[in-house]
């Protein structure tokens, strides 16, 4: 992470030689409605998956290219996953089968997001797109199954990188981001998706991806000022004038000088 920060001020040094544009930093939250491609039927995890509430956390770093342009970096906390709603019954037979199933699962993301803003007198709107690697850091599994009049509770651990298992989950995702907010003083409000790229499922008979939209309310906590440049030294308005100024010379002073 801090390779990534310090490869992002070097970028944005050399893009700017002749200026330095604000740089922020801040924090950011909400909620997450996350849910998972899946084209395997042949698991639990194929049957229907469903949207599930969730939320995030990320720190954010804002770096200036210029006054369209930025790069955003960020490091936090997310959970993703789904669940599921499975019943089946038969008048006849009085048989009646439920099941409901969430997956829960915490990743820790790091995205790389190129902004585009527009400035306007009291608000400005922004649009950010770009990579994000995702870490996964817990899963469970948790399922609750209703057979006639008995109830069953099961909580099972999720098992990255198991090739074995029809349900485990590649530790490591890529994906890309898209969203877009306003921005009002140092307070943000963000609507944004994101998508896996890849297959997380560590089995080869099936296919998984991540998928979440989110809608986040941030804040920038630090804010670093931005040096004059040098088109703004050398405008007209920004130039003293050089013209002296003498003082005005008494009567007295007047007809010595026309003497001489």
């Amino acid at each position: 992470m801090k390779n990534t920060i310090n490869f992002l001020i070097f970028l944005f040094i050399i893009s700017q030689p002749n200026s330095m544009f604000a740089q922020k930093l801040g924090l950011r939250a909400g909620a997450n409605l996350s849910n998972m491609v899946i084209s395997n039927n042949a698991s639990i995890m194929g049957k229907a998956p469903q949207k599930k509430l969730g939320a995030h956390f990320e720190i954010i770093g804002d770096y200036a290219l210029n006054r369209l342009f930025s790069v955003e970096t960020a490091v936090g906390l997310s959970t993703k996953g789904y669940q599921v709603k499975f019943e089946e019954y038969k008048p006849l037979s009085g048989y009646q089968y439920n099941i409901i199933g969430q997956r829960n699962l915490t990743y820790l993301d790091i995205p790389l997001r190129v902004k585009m803003q527009i400035e306007r007198p009291a608000i400005k709107y922004f649009f950010a797109a770009g990579p994000q690697w995702s870490i996964g850091l817990i899963g469970k599994w948790h399922t609750e199954k209703q057979l006639q009049n008995q109830n069953t509770t099961e909580v099972k651990q999720v098992y990255w990188n198991n090739a074995q298992d029809i349900n485990s989950l590649a530790r490591t995702d890529i994906g890309y981001f898209a969203g877009f907010g306003v921005e009002i003083n140092s307070l943000m409000v963000e609507l944004s998706y994101a998508q896996s790229l890849k297959n997380i499922s560590a089995n080869t008979n099936a296919q998984a991806q991540n998928c979440v939209i989110s809608l986040s309310v941030g804040r920038y906590l630090l804010r670093s000022t931005r040096n004059i440049t040098t088109k703004e030294i050398l405008t007209p308005t920004s130039i003293k004038s050089t013209t002296h100024k003498y003082p005005k010379m008494s009567a007295k002073k007047k007809r010595k000088h026309k003497r001489h």
